[in-house]
């Protein structure tokens, strides 16, 4: 697997930061800021699926959509429904 460079390495990292405050919306920026031959990477993919876990558009369901990614730990719980 290659790793990403900047500035979609940056993007991705902020992205990870914003969710880490709970703003989902400045995540998906940073999301979409990342070079479209990229978002297929799976540290991108891992990202926006926590996005939209904790942002409340997926249920505690779709983790049986994709198993081979974790559930993030320390993923509140009242967010996965």
């Amino acid at each position: 697997m290659y790793q990403l460079e900047a500035p979609d390495s940056t993007h991705l990292e902020a992205a990870q930061g914003w969710l880490d405050l709970g703003n989902h919306l400045e995540a998906n920026e940073e999301l979409e800021r990342i070079e479209a031959k990229n978002r297929a990477h799976p540290n991108v993919l891992q990202v926006r699926w926590r996005k939209h876990l904790n942002g409340g558009f997926m249920s505690y369901d779709a983790q049986d959509a994709m198993p081979h990614l974790p559930i993030p730990i320390g993923t509140p719980i009242c967010t996965l429904r």
